[in-house]
């Protein structure tokens, strides 16, 4: 029997990962989606999606993948965001620490179009039991 393939073969992804075509993360898959809800610059609510892989974390906003995260990166940071800590930024996306809502800080996350959002401490905590 002969194999057929379809798409077009990334080398830079890991095997199976799934990534479709070259350069090109594939969208998300509903079963493995952890929505965080915003507000874009324009004022209107939205919801940003962090698509979760085996390694890596995937960052969706209006269909469009924003960044990519190595999932044990995100997974220390998001357990230990320390107020004195840097930002963790890759492509699009920045998790930072928002001491404007109170003195401890806050998770927030950013990304083009989106105001920093701080994310609410039950949704955080569901996002660090995911990743």
């Amino acid at each position: 029997m002969r194999a057929r393939y379809d798409q077009t073969i990334d080398a830079s992804w890991p095997a199976g990962s799934g990534s479709g075509t070259v350069g090109h993360p594939r969208q998300p898959a509903e079963a493995d989606v952890f929505l965080i809800e915003v507000v874009t610059m324009s004022g209107r609510a939205a919801s940003v999606k962090l698509q979760m892989q085996r390694n890596r974390v995937e960052v969706w906003h209006h269909g469009h993948c924003s960044g990519v995260f190595v999932r044990d990166a995100l997974r220390n940071w998001l357990d230990d965001p320390d107020s004195r800590r840097l930002a963790l930024v890759v492509d699009e996306v920045t998790f930072s620490v928002d001491r404007m809502v109170d003195a401890a800080g806050r998770v927030a996350i950013s990304l083009p179009d989106v105001t920093v959002w701080t994310i609410d401490p039950r949704s955080l905590e569901g996002l660090r039991k995911r990743i």
